[in-house]
């Protein structure tokens, strides 16, 4: 398993995270960005974490695990500075 994509991500205060089969939406104070993933991670939102989780033990999925972890983090930024 990736050793980025293992670790979540904290949300900030105002923003908001919405998954909808492989959409993710990120909104925050200074916009709303949006990302479609076809690879086999799941996402989910639990309170104020967002995870990404494998779907298979495929070397592609660990790779794509690690990847979608830092594009969301990534958007969560981009949105709050």
């Amino acid at each position: 398993m990736s050793r980025v994509g293992k670790l979540p991500i904290n949300l900030p205060e105002k923003v908001s995270v919405s998954v909808e089969k492989s959409l993710v939406r990120v909104e925050g104070p200074k916009g709303k960005l949006e990302k479609r993933f076809n690879a086999p991670v799941a996402i989910k939102v639990d309170g104020i974490e967002v995870t990404v989780n494998q779907l298979d033990k495929s070397r592609f999925a660990q790779a794509m695990q690690g990847t979608a972890r830092s594009i969301i983090a990534n958007m969560i930024h981009g949105v709050t500075e």
